[in-house]
């Protein structure tokens, strides 16, 4: 009797604990659905930011969802503990010596104005990308925003190009520039996509999408961009080799050795035919034009040449931070000395990030600035052979992307603006997925989520 009794006690005991299990599974799939739910509408400014960020006339917009993405990632901020910000002292010499430069400079309504612009702007994209992107969730969510805003980037591109067979550099997806800076923006980040998804349901869209943002690009006319595009595919592929040489087969190693002269061959045989196309629409008035003539009428030289001499008049500090410094100089009544000539209105900047940067704050600001852009490149060196996949992916995609924006900036200043934003915001997302990564590994944290936050 008494072991009848104690049987059904165990029994009561067994029911009522595998009724608590069953309820709190119930329980926790709720919260989970719950969740979910509140995490897609926390990262919906930031991906509303990423998709709209290389469209024209949407500054309003652009800076509403930025000021939303702030104010979450500083809420998620103070709400546990987190990895600390990387990058720290490089950036705060870049923004002390940019604020600094006020005090001294040509035009202080403009540095002020490039200042809240380029530089407040920009660690504000840094910091919230790198916040709220904690795990493979959010950056394929982010990365998907960034492949819709492609897309339509597209799309724009081809439809305002079809009229007249011309670019319309008045057209939602900008100029010549800042459309082939932006590709070359994108581009890694398609790359990762590809080897991050493992489905061939994402992978197909994905390398449709390269390839049409690449040949939409032909039509800009722009000739760095194959050059650029050549020493970013050749550096991922050399790269991606090196670290898995030993794993490769012998099949593999030829492909890949075999893909590195095709891609040069290629991207130079389409940098010549739109220097040609450049030629015929451009310089057709010149008697025997030819690449020759068209080097020697690039208005870049005679700029590189008087923004030397502006730099010599000033080669410690600059002239004050501002990409439009070098058009106020040549207006400026005490350098009429050296004023440059007339040239046309777009050409307000030097055509060169650093040269830019020797203008706006001398040779320490470009110290710093490189200073600035080599912490960023080890970060992503640290981690090009870390065990987790996607680390090293983006790792090696990132520096891909690090490596075009300043090979294109070689000839042209796209450091600012839109594109200033997305290479911080892309710089933002990706650190934050592996020190975040990293910072769960440390705590033993499995649930970092931005989900798990607000369902706190």
């Amino acid at each position: 009797m008494h072991s009848q009794n104690a049987a059904a006690q165990h029994w009561r005991i067994y029911v009522i604990g595998h009724g608590k299990r069953s309820s709190m599974n119930t329980i926790l799939q709720a919260k989970l659905a719950q969740s979910n739910n509140i995490h897609t509408l926390m990262l919906f400014p930031a991906a509303v930011l990423l998709f709209i960020l290389p469209f024209t006339g949407t500054i309003a917009l652009r800076l509403t969802a930025l000021a939303l993405t702030l104010g979450i990632a500083t809420w998620l901020w103070f709400r546990q503990p987190r990895p600390p910000l990387p990058l720290k002292i490089p950036l705060a010499l870049w923004t002390s010596l940019a604020a600094a430069s006020i005090l001294w400079s040509v035009h202080p309504d403009t540095s002020i104005k490039e200042f809240r612009h380029e530089i407040l702007f920009g660690l504000a994209a840094f910091f919230s990308c790198y916040v709220i992107t904690r795990s493979q969730r959010e950056i394929k969510i982010l990365i998907l925003a960034l492949s819709l805003s492609a897309t339509t980037m597209v799309i724009l591109a081809i439809y305002n190009w079809l009229p007249h067979k011309i670019w319309d550099t008045l057209g939602r997806q900008g100029g010549v520039g800042t459309y082939s800076t932006y590709t070359l923006i994108a581009l890694p980040w398609l790359y990762a996509g590809m080897l991050i998804y493992k489905q061939k349901l994402y992978k197909l869209p994905i390398i449709i999408l390269t390839i049409a943002l690449i040949a939409s690009t032909y039509l800009t006319f722009n000739r760095i961009f194959w050059l650029t595009l050549a020493v970013q595919l050749i550096f991922i592929i050399l790269l991606f080799t090196a670290l898995s040489w030993k794993t490769l087969g012998i099949y593999k190693k030829f492909i890949t050795l075999l893909m590195l002269p095709v891609i040069l061959s290629a991207t130079l045989i389409t940098f010549v035919n739109t220097l040609d196309r450049q030629i015929t629409f451009r310089f057709d008035h010149i008697p025997f034009a030819n690449i020759q003539n068209a080097f020697n009428h690039d208005p870049r030289l005679e700029i590189w040449q008087k923004a030397g001499e502006y730099f010599v008049n000033n080669p410690i500090s600059g002239h004050g931070f501002g990409r439009e410094i070098l058009d106020h100089l040549d207006k400026s009544e005490q350098h009429a000395d050296i004023r440059s000539y007339p040239y046309p209105f777009e050409h307000t900047h030097a055509h060169n990030t650093f040269i830019n940067y020797a203008i706006q704050l001398g040779i320490i600001g470009v110290l710093v600035l490189c200073f600035l852009l080599g912490a960023l490149i080890w970060e992503f060196l640290k981690h090009i052979k870390h065990p987790n996949h996607e680390i090293r992916v983006i790792s090696i995609c990132m520096l891909a992307l690090i490596l075009g924006f300043l090979t294109k900036n070689m000839t042209d200043d796209f450091f600012r603006r839109d594109l200033a934003l997305l290479f911080w915001a892309s710089m933002g997302m990706s650190l934050g997925y592996i020190h975040w990564h990293k910072f769960r590994q440390q705590t033993a944290d499995s649930t970092p989520t931005i989900a798990d936050d607000a369902a706190r």
